[in-house]
């Protein structure tokens, strides 16, 4: 399947409930045109279909597009798979809010605030973790920009975290990734803070038991920092927490 230019802007125009139902301010086809890179998005397309196992979405993505923002679909449409030949990959396990995040962002350079949450878990935590799936350099560290301006440059009711956060970091974060250092520089900041309850730490110390490196590197910061000769401790600039 091939289409033109004005072939994806009339998609995209007719189709913006279900592809882009998230932040977006101007969807003129003026708009459009001076954001498309014509060699991306026209050519052949791949079938994307994602399933969380109660829902399934479908989309038809410019195979150019796909495998310049993505390692991932980069292999998939030109690689020696079958999926580089049928055209058509399902990946399992992801929901479709998640993926129509990183679509607006490869259309739009336009990263929407993901605010909804799933089983106490905010969903751009979600959104980091398929930038890191679909081996996504650019996209990750938008991502992790949007965590940290919320957690640490804004602070208020989001610069703490849930329970099942914890457990989910906990389960879907590697030890080498920079989400896991940022996490914890942040809890051992918050665990440390006067205004951070007894009965909260109680609780975040709870859900760690389980992962007990995790939980040990988090106690080995907390008594790194704020140590005489080393200042107040302070969560790093947000460079340090980006893909290189």
């Amino acid at each position: 399947m091939f289409e033109t230019v004005d072939d994806k802007l009339n998609r995209l125009e007719a189709h913006q409930a279900t592809i882009l139902p998230l932040q977006i301010f101007d969807l003129s086809p003026a708009k459009l045109r001076s954001m498309a890179n014509p060699d991306r998005l026209s050519g052949p397309t791949m079938e994307v279909t994602i399933t969380d196992g109660t829902m399934t979405s479908t989309w038809s993505i410019p195979k150019a597009l796909l495998s310049h923002y993505s390692e991932f679909f980069r292999v998939a449409c030109n690689g020696p798979f079958k999926e580089a030949h049928t055209n058509k990959i399902t990946l399992p396990d992801c929901m479709p809010g998640v993926l129509q995040v990183f679509i607006q962002w490869m259309y739009f350079n336009n990263m929407p605030f993901a605010q909804e949450c799933k089983d106490g878990v905010w969903n751009v935590f979600r959104v980091w973790a398929l930038a890191d799936r679909l081996v996504s350099k650019e996209f990750k560290n938008c991502v992790m920009r949007d965590i940290y301006d919320v957690h640490v440059v804004k602070g208020g009711s989001g610069d703490k975290f849930s329970a099942q956060e914890i457990e989910w970091i906990a389960e879907n974060a590697g030890r080498a990734c920079r989400l896991r250092t940022w996490f914890i520089d942040t809890l051992a900041l918050h665990s440390m803070c006067a205004a951070y309850m007894q009965e909260v730490k109680n609780e975040v110390f709870g859900k760690l038991q389980p992962y007990p490196d995790l939980l040990k590197e988090v106690f080995l910061k907390m008594a790194g920092i704020g140590v005489e000769g080393q200042g107040s401790p302070e969560v790093k600039p947000v460079e340090d927490y980006l893909e290189a």
